[in-house]
């Protein structure tokens, strides 16, 4: 039996794909450079959404109250906290899947800007949790996801898409393997 043969469900495209010479994969993915970004993208707003959920069912010592000592009041405390867990959870969804994309970013950006200079600058680099270092790195992702946009794999794209008639890049691939 060859090795094609069992790709019964697979689609001509993707028995294409796995056909490829395994030396064409650092041309195909030089050439498909902007996927990278998407699966930051799609992997940044996952995590974000992730976060979130663990300051909304968070039991025991409050991680958002903790922090919020230097915000004042006890009602600034439980804004901000209620800010964190929405710009987490929608955003971090909205990141996912490519909707409006810079501005769920941009949401984003004030909580971690304060999480890496307010609240773990302190802890210093190379500490034991490596909070600091995280934060940065989040902080910088959602930056460049700022300054890039969403993406070809968004729902941003196929909206734009949609509203122009455009075919996706997956349905000018199938119409050129049909002519």
């Amino acid at each position: 039996m060859r090795a094609t043969e069992h790709l019964n469900g697979v689609t001509d495209a993707g028995k294409a794909a796995m056909k490829r010479d395994p030396r064409e994969i650092p041309a195909l993915l030089v050439s498909n450079r902007d996927i990278h970004f998407e699966l930051l993208r799609i992997y940044l707003g996952i995590a974000l959404f992730v976060r979130g959920m663990v300051f909304f069912v968070y039991e025991g010592d409050d991680p958002l109250f903790g922090y919020g000592d230097s915000v004042g009041t006890l009602f600034a405390q439980g804004a901000w906290a209620h800010y964190i867990i929405g710009a987490h959870l929608a955003g971090g969804l909205m990141l996912a899947v490519g909707l409006l994309t810079r501005i769920a970013a941009l949401v984003q950006i004030p909580v971690l800007f304060v999480a890496v200079f307010f609240v773990h600058f302190q802890e210093g680099l190379f500490a034991a949790g490596q909070n600091l270092e995280l934060s940065a790195l989040v902080l910088f992702l959602l930056i460049l996801t700022v300054l890039h946009g969403s993406g070809r794999w968004s729902v941003d794209a196929w909206m734009d898409r949609t509203n122009r008639n455009e075919k996706s890049p997956e349905q000018e691939l199938k119409s050129a393997n049909q002519n």
